[in-house]
């Protein structure tokens, strides 16, 4: 509009006049590395702030990733500031001490003390500060990379929960009303992007669309979440209505005008992970492991107790048929061994 163009050029005339940071004498990259250099002061110095940073990182559920972050910020541009002075000092006294070999005279020599000052430290002592310096801004940065890794992969992680949840709440339900829709109108009419796959190979490779970013996919590289009856309710159409009391009829039924009963719509539903889909990759023990009861992912499979042992079930068989495959392999090169030494 007329008003924002007006506020906008008024602000970049501003800006203009004030010049960066708003005028001030403080730049904010000086004001950051000010607040760098008192939190680091503070803690005692740039090794126990990494040594925090670490401990926070190495958290079992990685929520404490964006403070170690931060404080791993700090303690890298912190200690890159100081061996970057280190190293301004020992070039300073490599200069002064090249010249003093070299018999120019600047009225003293490089060892002279200012005036009210202490002695100045020595080539040796200042060479041992530049290399500490930059050992500790090499640890801090190497720090800082772990962990700004760990964080972008926790990131996508949890952006894909998210999706996932969201579809799986927003899922179609059965005993919701369909809206009313022309049947050219509808998804399954519409023109679909393929993606670079034809129908041909979609059949032959079991293509299906990943929830998560939408990408079509071959069926064994997707893990398949499913929705379920929920155990109860499986139990109660498995059961025979006919030895149901006459309260449980009433309550599962309901009288229709014309006098006949018609079953009310209660079901309920559950989400779980199909473990089945496991099958066939080379991690499948290791998933199959984190899904099931006492696993890192057991909410996966915890609301379906069908779920829950067959995540169990395919972990432990895994399990001992790895164990199986490394006593074979031990056995044969124990008889190996043996024929070496026989001959």
């Amino acid at each position: 509009t007329r008003r924002e163009r007006r506020d906008a050029h008024r602000d970049a005339r501003h800006a203009k006049l004030a010049g960066p940071d708003g005028g001030s004498r403080v730049s904010r990259a000086a004001a950051t590395l000010g607040l760098s250099r008192e939190t680091v002061r503070l803690a005692g110095g740039v090794h126990r702030v990494v040594e925090r940073a670490v401990e926070l990182a190495s958290g079992r559920d990685e929520t404490g990733l964006e403070v170690a972050l931060g404080l791993a910020t700090d303690a890298t541009r912190v200690a890159t500031e100081n061996a970057r002075n280190a190293a301004r000092v020992l070039e300073e006294r490599s200069a002064c001490v090249a010249e003093e070999a070299g018999g120019s005279s600047r009225g003293g020599t490089c060892e002279d003390a200012p005036e009210g000052g202490d002695q100045l430290p020595s080539f040796e002592n200042l060479e041992n500060a530049f290399q500490d310096a930059s050992l500790a801004a090499s640890n801090a940065n190497d720090v800082f990379d772990d962990i700004s890794v760990r964080l972008s992969k926790r990131l996508i992680y949890d952006e894909w929960c998210s999706i996932i949840a969201s579809v799986a709440a927003t899922d179609f339900k059965r005993d919701r009303k369909k809206p009313r829709v022309r049947a050219r109108d509808r998804r399954c009419n519409q023109p679909k992007p393929r993606q670079g796959w034809t129908k041909i190979s979609m059949r032959a490779a079991r293509v299906r669309v990943c929830a998560g970013c939408d990408r079509m996919l071959p069926a064994a590289e997707l893990i398949r979440v499913v929705r379920v009856k929920n155990a109860e309710e499986q139990k109660k159409d498995d059961g025979d209505e006919t030895n149901l009391s006459p309260t449980t009829l009433s309550s599962s039924y309901r009288e229709t005008e014309n006098g006949s009963r018609k079953k009310k719509s209660q079901t309920t539903h559950v989400v779980a992970v199909d473990v089945s889909s496991f099958l066939g990759s080379e991690g499948a023990s290791t998933l199959a492991a984190s899904v099931a009861p006492g696993g890192a992912f057991a909410a996966a499979t915890e609301e379906h107790p069908d779920a829950s042992r067959a995540a169990a079930a395919l972990a432990k068989t895994r399990r001992r048929d790895g164990e199986e495959t490394a006593n074979a392999n031990a056995t044969a090169n124990e008889n190996e061994n043996a024929s070496r030494e026989a001959f």
